[in-house]
């Protein structure tokens, strides 16, 4: 052999030894993939629980305003008065009818019925300009 030849070559001797991706255990990342899907889980129950629990009480309340209306339409025929209370179906307000008795002619009306168009018109642009957006 000559002087001149060496046994290692100097990137044989010079490189550093890096750690190969596929050796390095995935059980770390999996652990943690497996935490968040938990957590993930975890906090879908909670809303799904918290909208249910909403929307109960969202009926109870519409069952409660129903049943106030009626005992008002009750009372308000005792009295002999001339007042009708009732919901609009469409915007969700109380209407309040004054009607004549004896024709059944509606003398006032709150909100007036310009108002309760304005809210439908209302209620209908929602959905298109929620459509729209989404």
């Amino acid at each position: 052999m000559s002087s001149m030849d060496v046994s290692s070559t100097p990137a044989e001797k010079a490189s550093p030894t890096l750690p190969n991706p596929a050796a390095t255990p995935k059980v770390s990342t999996e652990v943690e993939i497996k935490k968040v899907a938990e957590a993930t889980a975890r906090v879908a129950a909670e809303i799904s629980d918290q909208k249910n629990h909403t929307a109960q009480e969202m009926q109870d309340l519409q069952s409660d305003l129903e049943e106030a209306i009626r005992a008002l339409n009750i009372k308000m025929e005792v009295k002999s008065s001339h007042l009708n209370f009732s919901v609009d179906e469409i915007s969700d307000r109380v209407m309040v009818t004054v009607t004549n008795k004896s024709t059944g002619e509606i003398v006032r009306q709150v909100p007036a019925d310009a108002i309760l168009k304005v809210a439908h018109n209302m209620e209908a642009l929602k959905g298109v300009i929620f459509d729209e957006m989404f």
